[in-house]
């Protein structure tokens, strides 16, 4: 039996419902050498099997009651990995219509998700699974009560069969250790054009190093060429993420960069991976101590903004009405940010219209009118629903916890600050778009 048929066979028999069957074909599995029988099987369970010498991946045939030889599968890799492809065609799964290039990880994520519990009622998903995604599609299509008006549409789901396809894919959690790479060999050692290239430019700035911004745009130079080369290794999607690669890759492998500390600047030109000179330890210490200083004194006045802020609007409320404003702050919606205004009501013409997921696009890059609180004309400091946005308005004393993402945001980057490491962040600005 090939790969392929296997893979259809298993899935139409619901072997993804056993833990131990996807273990079995993510994982290596073997059992004593000449062993024909295992304790404990299910169905479609994988082992490597050797017998005549010869070693091979095997799936327990439960009728049979015998181990059936899968063909040209490498011995030194799991039957499936999650990146593997496969072309399905209409009909392999209840949820194909078309042909398609799809992978092993996005049929089982699928089948979890969607076709255990709905079978065909949601389309495949041929894309990467995340949190966004899931809540997009689930959004559309629970029902909101018994009496909705869309209970007879079978593509519409109850809340009892969303909830079992949340548990299903609780499940998936439990299986990172197979899928997630910890690291790979290209993640233990800098490639020397790296070097090579700190080198040259090092060279070329030798007079300007202690500048923060020249060093700054050195390391925003190597990080892009070596984050392309981690992006091209087996841990890109898992192990090497931005703030990996910004804060522990850089130090270990490119540089220390500007150890500052108490008023002082020292260049640490080379990576711990290379050995970092000793007369730079006293620097790098002040400046492990004085983050770890800053840290806690900017933590503690960032939490103490927030109580500060939650006893000043307390007594704020959210009024149902519309208070009639006919005026708003400005704004031209950048794609960037466009999310940002989601749940915010803007003036259309004469219309007060909230803006979603669904009609986002066609305000972004246009100059718009967004309520405010700023220009609310109820009384005593409240606000109506309209000004204080769709979000807020879910609770009458919304405004309260609006307002302390102010002190929480300035906690979470006193919080953050001490994570940076020698990395180097520079913030280009319009003088003009400034001061304007």
């Amino acid at each position: 039996m090939n790969i392929r048929d296997y893979l259809l066979l298993a899935f139409k028999n619901k072997a993804y419902r056993h833990r131990q069957w996807v273990l079995s074909v993510m994982s290596m599995v073997g059992t004593p050498d000449g062993a024909t029988q295992i304790s404990n099987h299910v169905p479609y369970q994988c082992q490597l099997i050797r017998t005549a010498d010869i070693l091979q991946w095997c799936y327990w045939d439960d009728y049979e009651k015998t181990f059936v030889p899968i063909d040209d599968i490498d011995v030194n890799f799991p039957v499936f990995r999650p990146e593997d492809e496969f072309i399905v065609n209409a009909g392999d799964f209840p949820n194909i219509s078309e042909t398609l290039v799809t992978t092993f990880g996005r049929i089982l994520a699928n089948h979890y998700y969607f076709v255990d519990v709905l079978d065909g009622r949601v389309p495949y998903q041929n894309v990467e699974f995340n949190r966004g995604m899931l809540e997009k599609i689930f959004k559309a299509r629970v029902l909101q009560n018994e009496q909705d008006p869309n209970k007879d549409d079978p593509s519409f789901i109850t809340v009892a069969e969303f909830k079992r396809c949340i548990d299903n894919g609780y499940a998936l959690g439990g299986l990172s250790k197979l899928c997630v790479p910890t690291a790979c060999p290209e993640t233990m050692y800098p490639p020397k054009f790296i070097i090579e290239m700190r080198d040259r430019l090092f060279a070329e700035n030798k007079d300007e190093l202690n500048n923060p911004v020249v060093m700054g745009r050195i390391q925003d130079q190597l990080l892009t060429e070596y984050r392309k080369f981690l992006m091209a290794t087996p841990s890109a999607k898992f192990f090497v993420i931005k703030k990996t690669i910004d804060q522990a890759f850089n130090a270990m492998f490119l540089t220390g960069g500007i150890a500052g500390a108490f008023g002082g600047n020292t260049v640490i030109t080379n990576s711990l991976y290379e050995g970092w000179n000793l007369k730079n330890f006293p620097a790098l210490v002040n400046g492990s101590i004085e983050a770890s200083f800053d840290r806690g004194a900017a933590t503690a006045d960032g939490g103490e903004k927030v109580k500060i802020l939650i006893r000043a609007t307390q007594n704020i409320n959210i009024t149902p009405d519309d208070c009639g404003v006919k005026i708003g702050v400005p704004w031209e919606i950048p794609e960037s940010m466009k999310s940002r205004f989601i749940n915010s009501y803007v003036f259309q013409g004469d219309q007060t219209v909230l803006l979603t997921p669904e009609n986002i696009d066609q305000f972004v890059g246009k100059p718009v009118m967004v309520r405010s609180p700023d220009f609310c004309k109820q009384s005593h400091g409240d606000t109506c629903q309209y000004c204080a946005g769709a979000h807020n308005a879910t609770n009458t004393r919304g405004m309260s916890s609006g307002t302390s993402k102010i002190g929480s945001t300035l906690m979470l980057l006193s919080m953050k600050a001490m994570h940076k490491g020698s990395k180097i962040d520079l913030i280009k600005y319009d003088l003009d778009e400034v001061f304007n």
